[in-house]
């Protein structure tokens, strides 16, 4: 690159943690719209695995922030549509888990700290959300094991509420 050129941002993160999301839960869904319902009453469920990075501040990972907002996004919205086709589609948000994407310096530090997430809490919370009816769910896991249902921002006014009201009405038959 010489001075002066512009280099293009890496979003490898919005492609794997936001776009892989949404084209698996795109295929899913059509394939689950193919199925009879079960016993329960479902078509399918889907659980995601996100990151307290979609709800949290982290400036120093703004793209990897950013792609994980945008899952926790497409829970929050497309699971509240999905029931109506007896599917259901939430997410679950650990801590700081164990992964490859850090340095094994990282996480030592994390446990040291007592703040790595275990992954029988991760596997607790997708039981707990895949064995009821909820859909457009996000929970937090705790590094203590415990998970936590975070509901989305409140509406600044009956205004703001009316006016996303009238956006859903709108995109309804875009759907």
């Amino acid at each position: 690159m010489k001075d002066g050129d512009f280099k293009e941002p890496d979003l490898s993160a919005v492609d794997v943690d936001l776009k892989g999301v949404m084209y698996t839960v795109g295929l899913a869904v059509q394939q689950f719209r193919r199925q009879e319902k079960n016993a329960q009453g479902f078509r399918g469920k889907i659980g995601v695995v996100a990151s307290v990075c979609g709800f949290y501040c982290i400036p120093t990972l703004p793209i990897y922030t950013a792609a994980k907002h945008g899952v926790v996004g497409l829970v929050r919205t497309y699971g509240k549509l999905l029931p109506e086709e007896n599917i259901t589609f939430n997410a679950v948000c650990p801590n700081i888990v164990e992964t490859g994407i850090s340095t094994s310096a990282f996480y030592d530090i994390v446990r040291e700290a007592g703040l790595l997430v275990d992954m029988k809490g991760v596997i607790e919370a997708f039981e707990d959300l895949l064995g009821g009816e909820a859909s457009g769910e996000v929970y937090e896991v705790g590094p203590k094991g415990g998970w936590v249902n975070r509901k989305g921002a409140e509406y600044l006014d009956e205004e703001s509420k009316r006016s996303c009201e009238l956006l859903v009405e709108r995109g309804r038959p875009l759907h």
